[in-house]
């Protein structure tokens, strides 16, 4: 059986960078050494502005790691509901961003001689399910009238295509790409390096202020920060905590199978992912909300649909990661809060974080160079609608509330984000937190925000020495 560990991580950094001792200055500190803190680092960095980024572990070690990486303006069945919910021009902020990012992800791959597998492929939304062929149809009208690249494939075509699964009905968007995540981003460091930007790793940001960052080991002092951290840090001001949720999902790796072209998405609920890298082909699914497994492992899951596409074919790489979700799918990019002035953030990607991650960039590096950009209304965290996506995601987080007192006191971790009983997940060999969707590793160290600080090691060697309990967290 494959190890738990990414396909884009297998392969070890080419540079390491030390960890920040003590105070520094800066114009600018990034914290978040994934796709959008070094995007948005490098981004800043060639405008000229003095620019620092901080990365708790090693950069592209967190979701940017563990990602599908498909760049594409599809993110499911999307548009009419913007459409619906914001009005025709908000919408069309946010179709033209995502078709922006990949023009300039590829643009940044040319620039900088990127060597990251980056190829053009359609992308699929597909049924299996003719009741589904209206809402495909449907989300096809309202991406053209948004001016994205899309089209209806029938069942006559897609029998063609030798696919592994059988569609019925499919929603293409033409002329979108896939790339190898990891080694964009360390070569995004580099070039930010290269043009003297300062990067440290293992420095974990502990709290942001205005003008201010706490680290491990002092402090660093900035006109802007910006907080690229996945999971905002901070709770109050803000409550990012409350207006998004954590989900994950897994991916399998397997060799032997045979290629066809393109990325697939099918539309049915806990649907499969589909798409190729090299020789092998990626299978993604098995959703669910941090803290709340299924009684099945998540992997067997998918291996399950595996071995019914494809028998014999052998697993090479598994991983699993998480992504916030707002109440309304859009990222949560601009300003952290009017109490925290100078103070900018990006998260809430929805698992779309390949485009997101470079829109979010250009609309902070225009925020902060003081330049106009045609999309902040709609990814602003204080869009009108964001008070109807808080009690959505309020709904979400209260579900879990009771975790922290069903639990018996004397069993299982407390989270050090608010004090929500961990619960043991062992196919990865972490803690997670259902309240929040804090993930911690098998020592008790921070994989995923928003907590900061370690689990306590008392209870840790205690539950492991006598086992745990199967216990499920109140769904």
């Amino acid at each position: 059986m494959a190890v738990s560990r990414s396909l884009w991580l297998q392969s070890p950094p080419r540079n390491y960078y030390p960890p920040l001792q003590g105070d520094i200055n800066t114009d600018v500190c990034v914290i978040g050494g994934g796709i959008t803190g070094l995007t948005t680092a490098l981004l800043l960095r060639e405008a000229g502005i003095d620019v620092t980024l901080i990365e708790a572990r090693e950069i592209a070690s967190g979701t940017t790691g563990h990602t599908t990486a498909k760049i594409t303006s599809q993110h499911d069945l999307i548009y009419h509901t913007l459409i619906t919910r914001f009005g025709h021009e908000m919408a069309a902020q946010y179709a033209n961003a995502q078709q922006t990012a990949i023009q300039e992800i590829a643009a940044m791959v040319e620039r900088h001689n990127i060597e990251c597998n980056f190829e053009r492929q359609n992308a699929y939304q597909f049924t299996e399910d003719p009741k589904d062929n209206r809402a495909l149809e449907r989300e096809c009208q309202a991406a053209l009238c948004l001016g994205l690249p899309a089209q209806i494939i029938d069942k006559t075509k897609l029998d063609s295509l030798n696919l592994p699964f059988r569609p019925n009905h499919a929603l293409c968007y033409t002329d979108q790409a896939q790339f190898d995540p990891v080694a964009y981003t360390r070569a995004l460091a580099q070039a930010f390096c290269g043009l003297g930007g300062r990067l440290f790793e293992q420095t974990r940001a502990q709290d942001i202020m205005a003008g201010e960052v706490v680290h491990n080991t002092g402090r660093i002092f900035a006109t802007h920060i910006i907080v690229a951290s996945h999971f905002p840090l901070r709770n109050v001001p803000g409550w990012y905590f409350a207006r998004q949720y954590a989900h994950r999902s897994y991916v399998i790796a397997v060799h032997g199978t045979e290629p066809f072209a393109g990325m697939w998405l099918s539309t049915k609920k806990n649907g499969k992912s589909f798409r190729r890298h090299n020789n092998l082909l990626l299978i993604g699914g098995a959703d669910h909300k941090t803290g709340h497994q299924h009684r099945k492992p998540h992997y067997d899951l998918l291996r399950k649909s595996i071995g019914t596409l494809y028998p014999n074919s052998r697993e090479v790489a598994r991983w699993s990661a998480q992504d916030g979700i707002t109440g309304d799918s859009i990222p949560y990019v601009g300003s952290y809060s009017s109490l925290l002035p100078g103070v900018w953030v990006a998260t809430g990607f929805a698992k779309w974080g390949m485009t997101n991650s470079m829109a979010s960039s250009i609309i902070l590096r225009d925020t902060i160079l003081e330049r106009e950009n045609p999309w902040m209304d709609i990814f602003s965290p204080k869009r009108p609608t964001t008070m109807n996506a808080a009690w959505i995601s309020l709904g979400r987080v209260a579900s879990t509330a009771a975790n922290y007192t069903t639990w018996p006191l004397t069993k299982r971790p407390v989270c050090t984000h608010l004090g929500c009983r961990t619960r043991y997940e062992a196919e990865d060999g972490t803690w997670e937190c259902p309240c929040h969707g804090s993930r911690f590793d098998a020592a008790g160290v921070p994989l995923d925000g928003p907590a900061v600080k370690n689990l306590d090691p008392a209870s840790l060697s205690l539950e492991q020495l006598y086992g745990l309990p199967e216990e499920r967290p109140i769904l």
